[in-house]
């Protein structure tokens, strides 16, 4: 079955609602004959960093903050000794690696949706939605029964 590029409205019906996608497009190819024949679409090295950056920065931004708080917390706590101090900086581990164990579940769901999507199936792609989000539920139910 020949590739088909999913379209502008396609992408969110591909994930049965579960998901919003953005409703950019891409460029596509020129006919030609290096076309591909399915229409799919070009990234070329301006758009791709433009891509890259504009989610990268982000993602940047929040664990810089993330590290801020933990600094705030510590001189805050400073003041009031050692165990404090530890305490705080205890908790910060436990936190930096909580996120860490859910950073590692939407990553591959991101990898997982993706996939199923390029390869045209989208009830694959649902499926992935849907196991991450029970995923999700029981380790944020295992996570607060432990704390």
């Amino acid at each position: 079955m020949p590739a088909r590029s999913i379209g502008a409205t396609g992408a969110a019906s591909a994930a049965q609602g579960a998901v919003a996608l953005p409703r950019q497009a891409l460029p596509r190819h020129e006919a030609g004959p290096d076309s591909h024949p399915s229409g799919s679409f070009a990234l070329d090295a301006k758009h791709l960093l433009r891509s890259v950056n504009s989610l990268a920065f982000p993602i940047i931004g929040e664990d810089l903050f993330q590290t801020m708080l933990g600094m705030v917390d510590l001189i805050m706590v400073g003041k009031l000794g050692a165990v404090a101090i530890v305490g705080v900086g205890t908790a910060l581990q436990i936190m930096f690696i909580v996120l860490a164990a859910l950073a590692a579940v939407d990553i591959g769901t991101t990898v997982l949706v993706a996939r199923a999507i390029g390869a045209d199936q989208p009830d694959e792609a649902a499926r992935a939605i849907k196991q991450s989000l029970v995923l999700g539920v029981v380790l944020a139910a295992i996570i607060k029964r432990r704390l």
